[in-house]
């Protein structure tokens, strides 16, 4: 599932990382540290990870999300990577060639909470690393498996 470029990330504040209004006259203003701020795209992904048996939605800090996008900082990659698209297709090339269908190792927690009166899963990511293969491997001469 390939999300929408303006669902990975959002203008937040430097400082407390909370999103922050856009008033057009002033700038972006955050409503936690009272301060007009100059714009700042943050990383927020949330990836699905399916497989015959269910799905899970995983969730990555900014930090993360960086190293799962090929190492791009979501102000650039919103400001000027993004801006060279001229389609939505240009966007899901761009992804095939950089991010999806990459190895990475992805330690998870899981953690029980409430919403809505019920309990569900909730699952983040720990640690997030890609995975170096070697060129036999890349050519299908040697599958590649992890399992922990």
């Amino acid at each position: 599932m390939i999300t929408p470029l303006d669902q990975i990330a959002y203008i937040g504040c430097p400082t407390c990382f909370k999103k922050v209004t856009d008033s057009r006259l002033t700038g972006f203003f955050c409503n936690t540290c009272k301060e007009i701020i100059k714009e700042k795209y943050l990383y927020f992904i949330h990836a699905i990870f399916q497989d015959f048996t269910d799905k899970l939605v995983i969730g990555f800090s900014r930090e993360q999300a960086q190293s799962l996008m090929n190492d791009v900082d979501a102000h650039t990659f919103m400001t000027q990577t993004r801006r060279k698209f001229k389609s939505e297709a240009d966007y899901e090339t761009w992804l095939q060639e950089n991010v999806l269908y990459r190895p990475i190792r992805i330690f998870i927690k899981a953690k029980s909470e409430q919403f809505k009166g019920e309990n569900r899963q909730r699952f983040y990511a720990i640690d997030v690393s890609r995975v170096a293969i070697t060129a036999e491997e890349e050519d299908g001469e040697k599958p590649v498996l992890n399992f922990c």
